[in-house]
């Protein structure tokens, strides 16, 4: 559904600002900063607009619900280590820059346009073509989103499709470059292929006769054998959370987090309420007068030419257009109240049931306020007991006992440089992750790195032992020896007997005659494709089911030709039985794909470069580390 939605505007410039919204962070300049104390630093500035931690953490969570919504159901944490956070900063950076390149010229969109264009778009109309509040709301609540965010994002979507439609509309390619494209990518081949299954050839024999030969596959696949270099390192392991458990905070600093964070612990006063539509207010005046009469909320809406009513569910106050926010929660519960406007003609509510907004007690959220304020001054002590430590190396103490004195113990750990411990396996709750990896590759053995800081604390290490790479001896792994010389065997075998085949069916045998006569082939035709292996340019034409190494060696035989095609696990032989121009219809149409997925490029590669440049000179600072903290569990 929310395809459907971003289907909502048809220009293409309107479908490009989807993917703009998804540009590389290569554009912008990203920084880290350090925040210490109660420093409050935005997570992200755009030119004037800065946006906080809290902004972003709302975006993300938006945009993960949507995709739950979805059914791609994905924990936070996946969701951030794919991509989907970086995605949602994107899109406010990228939205701001737009908003901001066409407030500098002026550009603006009218009530008046914002509501035709919502009010004719395919999306809200019912059969007949008519608008359909109805359909409006459910379709808005599917996708978790407010009228009043909707209106206002379609709002910015026509400024910032004016700002654009300058920069790329209209970009037509070269036709000759098109024409020449178009040839080539529109001719298709057909032809039959001779594949050679393993019982083609004999069955290689359960050992080489000569020795020297397993010595050699051995030999030459070494590194397969080979087990890779592991590093004994120790771990001294200091984390905000286990330093919280021992760090006392006293009721009244809970007491102050909890005043200062009310915000966060209040639920919004809301209400039940059911809607109408109308034209016009005087529809809207006839259907409230028959309401007061006796007759119900639906039959006068039906008598007036409205639409609804619809239950419009539990709202508040943030969840409705200005317009409407303040006349519904100010009508009383149990009636229809007046007339209210806004940009989608007149409406009659009526409220069912209203709760009052509630701030949830202190005894509820105690221990969640503890916890962070007791990692927040874990933090700080973290700093000290990183200082101390290292104090205590340099006086001369071992690792151990300087890990002894603020009462850390150590962990020792064995793995490659994939992380994987001995077993395989990759090694669980690695203190630091990849960062700890990187440094037990980087020491000398006996070398103490630097101590390290993380997102969860600071990790120092010790490299203690360092295994080198150590081939198997081939007697331990002579039976997967044996196995990849009869796999390495039936593949020449199969090849060889292909390129016989294959100048037999040169010299003019048929493909068919040398399938009946070659025991454990299969001939099977090969359907007209063009150079992508699909039946035609479009990307909902089928794509046939075959290998690549037939598509490439069918595009570079000539008709009639026969040619041998190496396989990962065998060989065949291709037979090209026919080259198949395009008719002039396909032929136009498939130009008309090619001209447009040119143009789209183009546009797209000039519209980039737009807003490269529009972010270069509005200016965009992104604080990866308050982002990071801000999106951290217990956050």
């Amino acid at each position: 559904m929310l395809d459907a939605l971003r289907r909502g505007s048809k220009s293409w410039i309107a479908k490009t600002l989807l993917g703009l919204l998804v540009l590389s962070f290569g554009i912008w300049g990203v920084a880290d900063y350090v925040v210490r104390g109660h420093t409050v630093v935005p997570a992200v500035v755009v030119g004037d607009q800065a946006f906080s931690a809290e902004r972003v953490r709302e975006q993300f969570n938006n945009d993960l619900s949507r995709l739950r919504r979805q059914g791609l159901n994905l924990p936070t944490e996946q969701a951030i280590a794919l991509g989907f956070l970086d995605q949602s900063v994107r899109g406010l950076v990228n939205e701001a820059v737009l908003t901001q390149g066409a407030q500098a010229f002026g550009l603006t969109a009218t009530d008046e346009t914002l509501r035709t264009v919502i009010h004719t778009d395919p999306l809200f109309q019912d059969a007949s073509g008519r608008f359909d509040r109805d359909k409006l709301a459910r379709i808005l609540a599917a996708n978790g989103l407010s009228e009043a965010g909707y209106v206002e994002a379609r709002r910015q979507e026509l400024v910032r499709t004016a700002l654009l439609r300058p920069v790329a509309d209209g970009v037509q390619p070269p036709a000759f470059l098109v024409d020449t494209l178009a040839r080539h990518a529109s001719e298709r081949r057909e032809g039959q292929v001779l594949r050679l299954t393993d019982q083609a050839v004999p069955q290689p024999p359960a050992e080489p006769a000569d020795p020297a030969v397993l010595e050699a596959v051995y030999t030459k696949a070494l590194a397969r054998f080979t087990t890779p270099e592991q590093r004994t390192a120790t771990i001294v392991p200091l984390t905000a959370a286990a330093v919280a458990r021992d760090i006392d905070v006293p009721d009244d600093a809970i007491q102050e987090a909890y005043d200062a964070r009310a915000d966060q612990y209040m639920t919004a006063a809301s209400r039940a309420v059911s809607q109408s539509l109308f034209p016009s207010r005087e529809a809207a005046q006839q259907a409230l007068a028959a309401i007061r009469a006796g007759q119900s909320l639906a039959d006068a809406t039906r008598a007036q030419g409205g639409t609804g009513p619809v239950d419009m569910g539990t709202v508040t106050r943030e969840t409705l257009p200005a317009p409407l926010a303040e006349p519904l929660f100010a009508q009383a519960v149990g009636i229809v109240g007046e007339p209210v406007e806004d940009d989608f003609g007149w409406h009659l509510f009526l409220v069912s049931a209203d709760t009052p907004e509630s701030l949830r007690p202190l005894s509820e959220v105690r221990a969640e306020i503890r916890a962070s304020l007791a990692e927040d001054r874990a933090l700080e002590a973290l700093y000290t007991l990183s200082t101390r430590i290292e104090d205590a190396l340099a006086g001369g103490a071992s690792l151990e006992d300087a890990a002894a004195q603020i009462g850390v113990t150590p962990i020792q750990v064995t793995l490659d440089r994939q992380g994987n411990g001995p077993d395989g396996a990759p090694v669980a709750d690695l203190p630091g992750g990849t960062d700890t990896l990187d440094t037990v590759f980087s020491l000398k053995e006996g070398e103490t790195g630097p101590m390290k800081e993380n997102d969860r604390g600071y990790t120092l290490v010790r490299l203690d032992h360092v295994t080198p790479a150590t081939p198997r001896p081939l007697a331990d792994v002579r039976a997967d020896v044996v196995a990849l010389w009869q796999a390495q065997s039936r593949i020449d075998a199969l090849q060889a007997l292909a390129q016989t085949l294959t100048e037999r069916a040169q010299a003019g045998e048929s493909l068919d005659a040398l399938a009946k006569a070659t025991p454990g082939s299969v001939l099977e035709p090969v359907p007209a494709v063009v150079r992508g292996g699909r039946t035609g340019l479009a990307q909902d034409d089928a794509r046939a089911d075959l290998d690549p190494a037939v598509i490439k060696a069918l595009f570079e035989t000539e008709v009639n030709g026969v040619a041998r095609v190496l396989l990962p696990e065998g060989a065949a032989v291709l037979q090209v039985t026919g080259i198949h121009p395009p008719s002039p219809e396909v032929a136009a149409a498939e130009r008309k794909i090619l001209a447009d997925q040119i143009s789209r490029t183009l546009s797209n590669d000039l519209l980039d470069g737009y807003v490269q440049a529009l972010a270069g000179k509005i200016g965009v600072t992104i604080h990866q580390d308050v982002i990071r903290d801000a999106l951290q569990p217990g956050r």
